[in-house]
């Protein structure tokens, strides 16, 4: 019998973009466990999951996974807001890997969380952009939910430790079009840096817009999402000035990453979807299922069922993630949109 692993991601429309590159990567780890003697004694077998972005669908896609395909773990890849609701109704009965950025949270209990959180990423990015681009202004844009709005308090709270001003913010609905309110406030407000904590698609028309709009020569930009698919949806004419954050960009030049990158294009060719941190996440998602399960066989599966109710710390999870791209250390980069790639321009690995 197989080892069965879901991976639950928003597979069309805002974040579709994500889907080559998370299918891409999550293949390659399991094909890399399963040429390594498996799990439990057994193969990996994964299931692509659309779990959409509300409540409904993710419900949907749950019930799926644990009732119809049975899987034995989950590896989730989705915006926050259909978080809880899929731990919430997984309930420990598997484990269940939130491998996405998020806001934070203080009871990592019914999922193991191995994404960077807001707090770690801004800190360095805020600070370095203060002290190299001696910015003093900082604006606010972001989606209208539990990331973006814990997101925009944590700005607030670093900008005024670091001595700069918070000069305003915005937050949008998805899939907002018409950002003429947006530019109307940020001119008003005369930013030196506009944060932006948006969603695929709609970064990508943000930005387009901004650029646009003329707005990107005289601000500066910083996303807390944008990675090398994101760039390429927005286009090197709209990318000047344009910085993101992230604990992994594909320009990483560390032995772990290079390794990865030769496996990955080996296996899918030089045109395969641009790796980021939201498809290598998954990637780490499937190494960390197989790593805690061990290899020794295990016909009654108990070992993924005592994972399911056993809390592990992030650190304690990243600890079996050394040797992988991001692995156990948690690095901080901030890179600079150069055309469509990221030129990492400083790296800050935290304590």
């Amino acid at each position: 019998m197989p080892l069965k692993i879901a991976v639950l991601h928003p597979r069309k429309g805002l974040t579709g973009l994500w889907t080559p590159s998370v299918d891409a990567s999550t293949q390659l780890a399991a094909a890399e466990v399963n040429a390594a003697g498996g799990a439990l004694g057994a193969q990996l077998e994964l299931f692509h999951i659309d779990c959409g972005l509300s409540r409904e669908s993710a419900l949907e896609a749950v019930d799926h996974v644990l009732e119809t395909l049975q899987v034995d773990a989950i590896v989730g890849q989705h915006p926050s807001n259909v978080r809880d609701v899929i731990r919430n109704r997984v309930n420990g009965r598997v484990p269940f890997v939130y491998a996405s950025q998020h806001e934070g949270l203080p009871d990592p209990r019914a999922a193991i969380m191995i994404g960077a959180t807001d707090g770690e990423l801004l800190w360095p990015a805020i600070s370095w952009l203060i002290a190299q681009r001696k910015a003093q202004r900082f604006f606010f844009v972001g989606n209208d939910y539990i990331w973006p709005r814990v997101g925009l308090q944590t700005s607030r709270s670093l900008i005024a430790h670091e001595g700069a001003q918070f000069v305003g913010h915005a937050l949008m609905p998805f899939e907002a079009e018409d950002f003429s309110a947006t530019f109307s406030k940020i001119r008003e407000a005369r930013p030196d840096v506009v944060v932006q904590a948006l969603v695929g698609e709609d970064t990508v028309r943000f930005n387009r817009a901004f650029a646009a709009a003329g707005l990107d020569r005289s601000v500066i930009r910083l996303g807390l999402l944008v990675d090398e698919n994101v760039l390429c949806g927005i286009g090197q004419d709209a990318t000047h000035d344009l910085y993101s954050v992230s604990n992994y960009f594909s320009g990483w030049k560390s032995p772990e990453n290079m390794r990865f990158l030769d496996r990955y294009h080996g296996a899918f060719g030089r045109l395969a979807p641009p790796v980021s941190s939201t498809s290598l996440s998954c990637y780490e998602g499937i190494h960390l299922l197989a790593g805690l399960a061990g290899r020794r066989a295990d016909p009654g599966i108990s070992r993924m069922a005592e994972l399911a109710r056993r809390p592990l710390q992030r650190d304690a999870a990243r600890h079996h993630l050394r040797g992988q791209p991001i692995g156990r250390c948690k690095t901080v980069h901030i890179a600079r949109a150069d055309g469509v790639a990221m030129s990492i321009v400083s790296s800050l690995t935290l304590n």
